[in-house]
């Protein structure tokens, strides 16, 4: 019809511009309207590399997982750049994307992401997890930060880098972690921190899975109500 899902499944800001490009390698006559979320595996990806550091890298400022910032944030800006050329679409497009959201906070706390009391299983249901001692972001990956600060150095940059390009492409930016600040596993959940910035208070649910990087049911909706609020705007 006259709506198409071209997104694949787990791309990084480096793949953004080839699946815009196989969806419609030619642009369109036709006014268009291009919504996507994208960032969020690259600020995983920059997590993990960060984790890694040895002390030399530490001392240094983290410049491998600064590297993978700019680098997202470059390709990023090449595919807006793409879609807001006139030449590609003269009729006219409406953009619309988000920034990426995190499961700390803005704490960098890593490994905050533990296991629920349950997990269901489709199929099969409810699996008790409350016996097992350990942190899903370990296992995932997400180790934690000699120095956090620096990951929330790097986050910010990259938000700011988000808002600049929506501003000087005039397109639509969704506050998508600003939003989600405060549902993450730091702010919400069982092991609430009252004194992180983001704590909304006692009632507050963690809109993270399992995964610790992906939505839930309730994180998947508020997705669906900012990005559907913004575009009927």
């Amino acid at each position: 019809g006259d709506f198409h899902n071209c997104s694949k499944w787990g791309a990084r800001n480096d793949d953004l511009m080839k699946q815009i490009e196989e969806c419609i390698p030619d642009g369109s006559n036709d006014k268009t309207l291009v919504v996507f979320t994208m960032g969020g595996n690259d600020v995983a990806k920059i997590t993990q590399v960060g984790a890694e550091a040895d002390a030399d890298e530490v001392a240094e400022g983290y410049p491998e997982s600064w590297a993978l910032a700019e680098s997202s944030i470059g390709y990023l800006e090449e595919a807006i750049g793409w879609l807001t050329d006139p030449t590609n679409f003269p009729n006219g497009v409406y953009v619309v994307y988000a920034n990426p959201f995190e499961f700390t906070d803005g704490t960098g706390k890593t490994g905050a992401c533990t296991p629920q009391s349950s997990l269901n299983i489709p199929g099969i249901g409810d699996f008790d997890l409350s016996f097992l001692d350990f942190g899903v972001a370990e296992l995932a990956g997400y180790g934690e930060w000699e120095n956090p600060d620096a990951l929330q150095a790097i986050i910010v940059w990259m938000l700011e880098e988000y808002m600049r390009i929506a501003v000087e492409h005039q397109v639509d930016l969704v506050w998508m972690l600003e939003h989600f600040c405060g549902h993450g596993y730091v702010a919400a959940g069982d092991n609430a921190d009252p004194e992180t910035p983001c704590y909304q208070g006692p009632d507050a649910e963690v809109w993270f899975d399992v995964t610790c990087t992906h939505p839930n049911a309730a994180g998947h909706a508020a997705i669906y109500e900012l990005m559907k609020a913004t575009i009927a705007e």
